[in-house]
């Protein structure tokens, strides 16, 4: 086992991560404490990440307010019936796999569909 001045100097211990999979792992944690401790553990660990939270023009931190419980609508433009059963299909053996039914499946298909997917003109981008 190198000891910790060793393994500083020795490139063999050290890991480039581009922004984007640091952003991810963070972005997953962050995820885990919300689903495990709920929102306010979401926030402690965020405050503990020492990042502020703001609106789009970065005016307020939302670490000290209280979140209603309703997440924004990703809905872009509306949609027909056809689109809500095809995403009930879609989606119905993942949600059994994780044994959770999501009431609105359009968060569903914004998570899961990449920014670069010109097909869905449904969904904002879940990447801010």
């Amino acid at each position: 086992m190198p000891t910790e001045q060793e393994a500083e100097e020795d490139t063999r211990f050290k890991l480039k991560l581009s922004d984007k999979s640091l952003a991810d792992c963070i972005e997953a944690f962050i995820g885990l404490y919300l689903i495990h401790l709920g929102v306010n553990g979401a926030k402690s660990f965020i405050q503990w990440l020492d990042f502020t939270i703001s609106d789009k023009e970065g005016k307020a931190n939302f670490l000290n307010q209280n979140i209603s419980g309703s997440l924004p609508d990703p809905l872009l433009i509306m949609f027909d019936s056809s689109l809500s059963q095809k995403l009930e299909t879609k989606y119905s053996d993942f949600e059994k796999q994780i044994n959770y039914v999501f009431k609105n499946k359009i968060y569903l298909m914004q998570a899961f569909t990449h920014p670069s997917d010109i097909k869905n003109i449904y969904t904002s981008s879940y990447q801010k």
